[in-house]
């Protein structure tokens, strides 16, 4: 999963390089409208027009007969069970793009997440860092290893019982920190990003062994197989969209997402004609 996190960005930044340096609104524009693009010629060449355009004609027809004969419940029954089953039938056609559509769809947020769905910690503020351990490791034994301009916010809490090491930082200097945690002689590290620094730096709340967490959070390597590690948290605050006076974040990573979701679809409908595809 590390190999392929790493190929996606690394095709990602070429993409993302002139978008980082504009608002943000603009790369989440440009990205929407492109991966409808893409939607696009996935169902060019993945779905049947003629068969799309069939089974629409269909439940359409049911649609009508029901409006026709609404005082006839026996035509009103059979034409609303004959319209769900067109209806399912077209959307198993238009279910093949989307299959096909889906890793990518996975891979590009989780990299556009890092960009607009987080943003740097501001100086001074109090960020709850939670380590939590593989199973039978102790938190009693961790240590831990903070840069200059990084400092600690009271003592550490160490739950044995969850096998989790919780503790509160905050930065005094801008720039990418590596917060250092060692264990039994392992030492891993984690990046707390603060300050106001130029463009839209990445930043990854998570590091983790999880499968799912490596999905969502590529930012950095996972922990190696045998680690005392299995996951450090750092809540970042969610990057804010302004836009004429609008937070397009809604204050929840998730707003980015539906805003890309709702740009991607309008692209593919408004752009269907130019690709000759039928929805």
């Amino acid at each position: 999963m590390d190999a392929v996190n790493a190929a996606t960005k690394r095709v990602f930044d070429l993409a993302w390089g002139p978008l980082g340096r504009l608002p943000a609104w603009i790369g989440l524009l440009v990205l929407g409208v492109v991966f409808g693009v893409l939607a696009l010629i996935a169902m060019k060449y993945t779905t049947n027009p003629k068969r799309v355009e069939r089974f629409k004609d269909r439940y359409q027809g049911h649609i009508l007969a029901i409006k026709l004969f609404r005082d006839s419940f026996v035509v009103v029954v059979g034409s609303l069970a004959k319209t769900l089953a067109w209806v399912g039938a077209y959307l198993g056609e238009q279910c093949k793009p989307m299959l096909l559509m889906l890793i990518p769809f996975v891979l590009l947020f989780a990299q556009m997440q890092m960009r607009l769905g987080y943003g740097p910690v501001a100086l001074g503020e109090k960020v709850i860092v939670s380590v939590e351990l593989a199973e039978g490791r102790s938190p009693m034994e961790v240590r831990m290893n903070l840069p200059a301009g990084v400092e600690p916010v009271g003592p550490p809490v160490r739950e044995p019982a969850l096998e989790r090491f919780v503790v509160q930082v905050r930065a005094s200097t801008p720039g990418a920190h590596s917060l250092g945690f060692d264990l039994g002689g392992e030492t891993v590290h984690k990046t707390l990003v603060a300050g106001d620094l130029p463009g839209m730096p990445m930043v990854s709340p998570v590091r983790s062994q999880g499968v799912w967490d490596r999905v969502l959070y590529p930012g950095e390597a996972a922990f190696g197989a045998g680690s005392a590690f299995r996951r450090i948290e750092l809540r970042h605050p969610v990057r804010p969209i302004p836009l004429f006076g609008f937070d397009l974040s809604f204050g929840s990573e998730l707003g980015m997402m539906l805003w890309f979701v709702v740009i991607t679809i309008a692209a593919a409908f408004g752009l269907k004609g130019v690709f000759g595809v039928t929805i």
